[in-house]
């Protein structure tokens, strides 16, 4: 992400060179379109069932909600979960257009601003028409030592 919301400097680097390292304008709208690409690969690699966390440390709504709702408009699986029952407050820190993502401003909650959504795989389990889930062979280590 841009990291524009990590909007205190590190310690030992002054703010002048702290806004120096901020990405362009015009690097901006190259970022969201990354952004998007790799969400949307995430989500063909995610399980039916399974849970995509989305987050930047970001404040624009281009590489934050605008990736997610490009997601969810391309994806009818696809499911935005509330995050309001994450920490006590978290509600009034619900996303205006998202409703239940979650967007942490810096002058409020005393940390580097940050977007997160929860966004669930809708589905039975079924791995690409294959077993369910449930019934897909072990993967991992266990799968190598068990292989006849």
């Amino acid at each position: 992400c841009s990291g524009d919301a990590t909007c205190r400097p590190p310690r030992g680097l002054g703010l002048a060179k702290h806004i120096a390292a901020q990405p362009s304008v015009g690097d901006l709208a190259g970022i969201a379109e990354t952004q998007t690409r790799l969400t949307k690969a995430a989500w063909r690699a995610l399980r039916p069932g399974g849970v995509l966390v989305y987050s930047t440390c970001s404040l624009r709504v281009d590489e934050d909600e605008d990736v997610v709702v490009a997601l969810l408009e391309a994806e009818p699986d696809a499911a935005l979960e509330s995050l309001a029952d994450l920490y006590p407050g978290a509600p009034e820190s619900s996303s205006p257009r998202l409703p239940g993502a979650l967007r942490a401003w810096p002058q409020a909650h005393d940390a580097a601003g940050f977007f997160v959504a929860r966004i669930r795989k809708r589905g039975d389990g079924a791995v690409l028409g294959e077993a369910a889930v449930d019934d897909a062979p072990p993967r991992g280590p266990a799968a190598v030592d068990d292989a006849p």
